[in-house]
């Protein structure tokens, strides 16, 4: 259940869309109704800013989807390729319901939605800042090499605004980016070192 954990109501968001945008859905989803009504004002009416290699863009979330195509995929069919959008989104909607249906019928919604919002709270929307402390620790501040996986740009753009890791690291990036999946490997590099 980690998607209705970490945001409403794909995983497929990075960080830097959730960073930008409250996609934390914080209303009662008592019911599927409750739910449907929510995920579809979202899914095609809530605007989200993100950064793309055009500059910044507003779009509902359906239009971040991008259609599974067939030369990257081969043993799909054109038919299958013409219909990916149309189907993830399906798919994103039954996902999200099992997922509503599963907790309020293990547990109570006044239960599992306040622990929700705590888990979204600490894992997602203060990710960075909670990330760059750590590094900021004795165990990490004293590292010759640290190497991240699967980084915002957003991170890295902070990481250089604090004085201990700006002074202390050499902080490399691709110089190519990805603006659209913002998932970059990333290396500190000790400057003393």
């Amino acid at each position: 259940f980690f998607d209705l954990f970490y945001h409403f109501p794909f995983t497929w968001m990075s960080t830097k869309i959730v960073e930008k945008n409250d996609t934390q859905y914080d209303g009662d989803l008592s019911t599927l109704d409750q739910w449907w009504s929510a995920w579809e004002t979202f899914m095609f009416d809530t605007p989200l800013e993100i950064e793309t290699k055009k500059g910044m863009q507003t779009n509902p979330p359906y239009k971040l989807l991008q259609p599974i195509k067939k030369s990257k995929y081969p043993d799909i069919t054109e038919e299958e390729e013409k219909v990916s959008l149309p189907l993830q989104t399906m798919c994103g909607a039954i996902f999200d319901a099992i997922l509503v249906h599963i907790m309020n019928t293990v547990s109570t919604p006044d239960e599992w939605q306040p622990l929700k919002k705590t888990i979204v709270d600490n894992l997602n929307k203060k990710k960075v800042p909670r990330t760059l402390d750590i590094l900021e620790t004795e165990t990490y501040a004293n590292s010759d090499i640290i190497a991240l996986q699967e980084v915002s740009s957003s991170l890295i753009d902070q990481a250089k605004s604090r004085k201990i890791l700006d002074e202390s690291f050499w902080i490399v990036a691709p110089a190519d980016m990805d603006a659209v999946r913002d998932q970059n490997s990333i290396i500190f590099l000790r400057k003393a070192t």
